[in-house]
């Protein structure tokens, strides 16, 4: 998407969306794309950014996804696949000063790190005031709970104090309806001062 600089008449790029479902390396895909974004003044425009990819064998969606968000400090929006292993690299939220509204997605993997450490250590980089987080958690059986409540005190922190919602969203063919009601309460017992706030929803 863009719009017009008022200043020379010129395409501004606002939003990108980038869908890497290939498992494409980025040497061999998105190299050349990266390279001529961060290159122009085009990066500075962007506002709304979303980057889903499915982590392949030797695939550098991670890398490309962290490179992008550490050049586009004027996001506002993120959308953002993250996974939970032990090899993940945090998303550099330091640099966004503008962002308001961050949507995390994860694919539930029952070996590794459990997803809430990593939610933890990547969400406390936030240096923004978000008014607005979703975390999409893509599961299959079960919802992993372990670790949940070390999102309290980090949603504790500055960079949250004008949050004015927090949006638990579950997905998944084989889950039952029980299981995403069981997760709720998980969510109100271990993480007892969020809740309070009144702005949780799990669906």
């Amino acid at each position: 998407m863009t719009i017009a600089d008022q200043g020379h008449q010129r395409p501004s790029l606002v939003s990108l969306e980038v869908f890497d479902f290939t498992g494409m390396s980025i040497r061999s895909g998105l190299e050349p794309f990266i390279h001529w974004l961060l290159h122009t003044p085009s990066r500075l425009t962007i506002c709304h950014l979303t980057y889903e990819y499915v982590l392949w064998p030797f695939s550098d969606g991670r890398s490309a996804c962290t490179t992008l968000v550490g050049q586009l400090p004027s996001l506002t929006t993120l959308v953002a696949t993250v996974y939970p292993d032990s090899t993940v690299n945090t998303l550099p939220l330091s640099h966004l000063k503008h962002l308001e509204d961050l949507w995390l997605q994860f694919f539930q993997n029952k070996e590794g790190l459990s997803p809430w450490d990593v939610m933890a250590h990547i969400v406390s980089g936030a240096r923004s005031r978000l008014r607005r987080l979703r975390i999409t958690i893509q599961a299959e059986t079960s919802i992993d709970t372990q670790n949940l409540e070390k999102m309290d005190p980090v949603l504790e922190g500055p960079s949250f104090t004008d949050l004015d919602r927090m949006h638990f969203d579950i997905r998944g063919s084989d889950l039952s309806s029980e299981l995403v009601v069981l997760f709720g309460e998980d969510v109100k017992q271990k993480l007892p001062k969020l809740y309070a706030r009144g702005i949780v929803e799990v669906s």
